[in-house]
């Protein structure tokens, strides 16, 4: 864990970015944080010529691109509030990071490029699955039809989440970082277990409260009773990321 109180440092310059931006790379930076240096070596023997930060925002940087088209849906596990979840074949970001696993495990037999968009994705899609509105509802597009005031602005539930949150409630990695310290080594164990599913109903027990704003008009209250549930969030996703890399190339 000393490693990761070091690589803090690596994002004490951020300004002001999105979830979109800052999310990632906070859960980016923890992962490396908890990483062996000869874990370290063997990815970023793929990832040259990038920063984890950096490879962890790849996917939302292709987003618009028509070549990427296709990975659009793969952000989102989408579920009406009444269902349960059931495995489908359609693209979504559960199937898809059972995918990206799948081609880490395999990448002796394939081109260096294809390895890298794999731990890009795969960097990627850990923190998505661990925002709540990425795990929400078809019926109002994930909270995107949700429109809500803040600070006199208009915007929507999910965009608030994706890029208002953790500026507007002061979530840092030092935030994410000093709660990973609190847990107990049993605590950090148990929430590294393996189970995609669960993490994905875990994050979607959340919804409850990101939909308590209390009207259409977000308040400092509602932002500093969701902080705790944001760095919980992020810190998972960082703890849960280290998991499955090292299970991939230890």
């Amino acid at each position: 864990m000393r490693k990761l109180a070091l690589i803090v440092f690596s994002l004490f310059s951020l300004h002001s970015f999105a979830w979109g931006e800052k999310g990632h790379k906070i859960v980016a930076a923890l992962a490396r944080g908890a990483m062996s240096a000869e874990v370290l070596a063997k990815i970023d023997r793929y990832l040259v010529g990038t920063t984890w930060e950096n490879a962890a925002c790849w996917m939302d940087g292709v987003f618009n691109e028509k070549k990427y088209e296709y990975m659009r849906p793969w952000h989102f596990t989408s579920l009406s509030k009444d269902k349960i979840y059931v495995k489908v074949k359609e693209p979504n970001l559960l199937n898809e990071l059972e995918a990206c696993i799948g081609i880490l495990k395999k990448r002796d037999l394939l081109p260096d490029q294809v390895v890298k968009e794999s731990i890009e994705m795969l960097l990627h899609l850990v923190a998505d699955l661990h925002q709540p509105l990425h795990d929400g509802y078809p019926e109002d597009k994930n909270g995107s039809a949700v429109s809500i005031k803040f600070n006199g602005a208009t915007t929507d539930l999910h965009t608030f989440w994706d890029d208002a949150i953790l500026e507007a409630g002061k979530v840092d990695i030092w935030a994410c970082t000093s709660y990973i310290f609190s847990l107990e080594r049993k605590e950090r164990l148990a929430i590294q277990q393996m189970d995609f599913v669960n993490w994905y109903e875990e994050t979607r027990l959340c919804l409850g409260d990101v939909y308590d704003t209390g009207g259409n008009t977000v308040s400092n209250e509602y932002v500093s009773r969701m902080k705790p549930m944001a760095v919980h969030q992020l810190s998972k996703a960082g703890l849960r990321l280290a998991a499955i890399l090292k299970e991939i190339f230890v």
